[in-house]
């Protein structure tokens, strides 16, 4: 996922930088691949940490809502220990 904030003068040098990111990452550097997937697997052990509660009831709305299963696959405890099985 990329986003982005900017001022609308300066829209045109966001898409620059989006586009570049995009289709000239290196992706062959597991090293830095690594770091990153513990560097998020940390964040988001942290934001599930503090907001257990939250993420308890959309693990248990995603049995039942397609809309939660998919929050919880892309930051719920799926996603986290997709992220754990990846580190």
């Amino acid at each position: 996922t990329v986003s982005a904030r900017t001022l609308y003068d300066k829209i045109d040098f966001v898409f620059d930088v989006i586009e570049e990111i995009l289709f000239t990452s290196k992706l062959d550097d597991e090293k830095r691949l690594k770091e990153i997937v513990s560097e998020q697997k940390s964040r988001t052990q942290m934001r599930l940490t503090t907001a257990g509660h939250s993420a308890a009831a959309t693990r248990a709305m995603a049995y039942f809502s397609e809309t939660a299963a998919f929050s919880d696959r892309s930051s719920g405890i799926d996603y986290y220990r997709m992220l754990d099985d990846l580190d």
